[in-house]
């Protein structure tokens, strides 16, 4: 063999080497995202109106309650189902006090206690912290959901 012949070899064969040990990129993957659909849906306040707004401390967090100020009528998200809840007192007046502590009744349980203590104002409203909704069940037991909250208006 000449080494021309050789040299040709050994060039073909470092870039067939070449092609086979070539490194390739992995396309990257945006990493998975778990979007939650439970819960109420978005709410609207009307200019001037407040609201209470309560979100589960679960994840990923569930919008589980909303009452306008006011109303005489609550939502809340509870066991996969929206329940209507009527309120057993006034709840005008909301921002007057340190914190809330509303009753209502509701279509499948006995009784809904929702409390919570005033936090950090923020503009157009106040944080809520240290709070729970209380969940009468038909055997005298209490469900107890951690929940953070937000007083707001517009």
């Amino acid at each position: 063999m000449t080494l021309k012949r050789l040299a040709l070899i050994f060039i073909a064969s470092t870039s067939v080497i070449g092609c086979a040990t070539s490194t390739t990129q992995k396309a990257k993957t945006a990493p998975s995202v778990e979007i939650d659909t439970n819960g109420l849906p978005a709410q609207n306040l009307s200019n001037g109106s407040c609201g209470l707004f309560f979100w589960s401390m679960t994840t990923p967090k569930h919008f589980v309650f909303f009452q306008k100020e006011g109303a005489d009528k609550a939502k809340l998200f509870f066991d996969g189902r929206t329940q209507d809840l009527s309120a057993r007192q006034v709840t005008t007046g909301l921002e007057d006090n340190s914190g809330i502590n509303l009753s209502y009744i509701g279509p499948f349980t006995e009784e809904i206690t929702v409390k919570g203590i005033y936090g950090e104002t923020l503009e157009g409203g106040r944080r809520i912290s240290e709070a729970a909704i209380l969940i009468g069940k038909d055997d005298g037991w209490q469900e107890i959901v951690p929940v953070s909250g937000l007083y707001a208006c517009r």
